[in-house]
């Protein structure tokens, strides 16, 4: 009754096996337990609960009319985290029972941060070794002979290789997030379209490759350029990207042998 005038929630059990059946469905911030009881003792109960809950999980204070140092000893022992004898003052009881919810919601407060801490370290390791490995597929793709050029499905264009750089005559910051169009020529970009369209019309049969395909390119000092493409196209993030290996056309190969031998 004084606990309830507290705000306190309180389910009483008049048994050890009562009070096991009970911890099974609830889940309560403290047990004050008697050590005289029938058929299972305080002392008993207490290494029963003890098996499934941790002290600072579950705290438990003996309420007892046994009063010698043994009784103290072996109470503590069993597990319990706190030892009154009666009779006592009820304020003193109220305020060990503030005190061990106190700390048990501090405990789980500490772990609940330290979880979190954790979990931000975890992510940090796993955001700077994804870094990493970006860094190094990025210088890998820098050596390439090819030119490479990613673009999104909103048609932005998100990495390009130094060769790719070295044909467009731009640096990433001037094309990285800028419209694919940036690059391709006016009477291309309806061409472009449609090859686009058709990609994702095959994704669905279990194609996500398109080899072969002649696209024209205009460089930042404003020349146009045919290239032959393979396209590849994948998931990174939830999002669909669009990825260019580009080469000579075989029309510009021919015009270059036929300069070479005159």
């Amino acid at each position: 009754n004084f606990l309830h005038l507290h705000n306190y929630k309180v389910i009483t059990a008049q048994s050890g096996f009562v009070a096991l059946d009970i911890l099974k469905t609830n889940q309560p911030d403290l047990v004050i337990l008697d050590i005289m009881m029938p058929r299972m003792d305080g002392y008993e109960l207490c290494g029963l609960i003890r098996e499934s809950h941790k002290s600072w999980q579950l705290p438990i204070i003996y309420l007892t009319a046994k009063n010698q140092v043994s009784d103290l000893v072996r109470g503590l022992s069993s597990g319990a985290n706190d030892f009154l004898t009666k009779p006592f003052f009820q304020e003193e009881l109220l305020i060990r029972v503030k005190t061990h919810i106190s700390i048990k919601e501090s405990i789980e407060t500490l772990q609940e941060n330290q979880q979190l801490k954790t979990e931000i370290d975890r992510r940090k390791k796993a955001e700077l070794e994804l870094d990493h490995a970006q860094k190094r597929l990025a210088r890998i793709l820098d050596m390439a002979e090819n030119a490479i050029v990613a673009v999104n499905e909103n048609h932005e264009i998100v990495y390009f290789n130094q060769r790719a750089g070295d044909i467009f005559g731009f640096e990433p910051h001037e094309l990285v997030g800028k419209p694919v169009d940036q690059i391709l020529t006016k009477q291309f970009l309806p061409k472009y379209h449609e090859i686009i369209d058709d990609i994702d019309q095959e994704i669905g049969l279990g194609l996500e490759s398109k080899p072969e395909v002649e696209i024209k390119i205009k460089s930042k000092g404003g020349k146009n350029t045919a290239l032959t493409a393979a396209i590849f196209s994948f998931e990174l993030d939830d999002e669909r990207i669009y990825t260019f290996i580009l080469s000579e056309s075989l029309q510009n190969v021919n015009k270059n042998l036929m300069l070479n031998a005159k």
